[in-house]
């Protein structure tokens, strides 16, 4: 008897914890993140924008920079657990490429995995949209040195990175 009620015992927690789990697994485990860069960064890219005749954006608060090229069409609401597909190139202020989709090819990618550059950019356009995203290394990959595989720095620390971004679909979970 002491055998069956253990089992019993064992039985309930163990789908109670399911059930609890089930409940809370509900969304992808990504959120949007609060990061604002320091008023010494947003001057600096300020100036560095200027600097390189870069005058026509807007301004976020967060300290992201940006031109909506194209507004899009697409009424998806941008969650973190969106899956956005995009082309995009972007670059270091010196115009060296650090990253872009290949010619004729896009890129998938759920929303939350990305810089928050990118999750501060993507809402403010819909499907079909296209924005010039001047972000702020705090926005970014801050003070690390983001390497290649074989080992070579393609992103040095406190960078501004500049991305060219279409959105061709977001498709959200569920």
């Amino acid at each position: 008897m002491l055998m069956i009620k253990k089992f019993a015992i064992i039985f309930i927690a163990a789908s109670v914890a399911a059930i609890s789990c089930k409940k809370n697994n509900t969304g992808c485990g990504y959120s949007f993140f609060n990061a604002t860069a320091s008023d010494s960064e947003v001057v600096a890219l300020r100036d560095s924008l200027n600097a390189h005749g870069i005058h026509s954006f807007s301004t976020d608060p967060s300290g992201l920079f940006y031109a909506i090229n194209n507004a899009g069409s697409g009424d998806t609401a941008v969650s973190p657990c969106s899956q956005i597909t995009v082309t995009y190139t972007g670059k270091l202020l010196n115009g060296t490429t650090v990253d872009s989709t290949a010619a004729n090819e896009t890129a998938t990618i759920t929303l939350g995995q990305v810089i928050e550059g990118w999750q501060k950019a993507i809402p403010m356009i819909g499907e079909g949209g296209e924005i010039m995203a001047y972000v702020p290394p705090t926005l970014a990959y801050g003070s690390q040195t983001v390497k290649d595989a074989g080992g070579n720095v393609v992103i040095p620390p406190n960078s501004i990175l500049i991305f060219d971004i279409k959105v061709l679909l977001v498709k959200n979970p569920g």
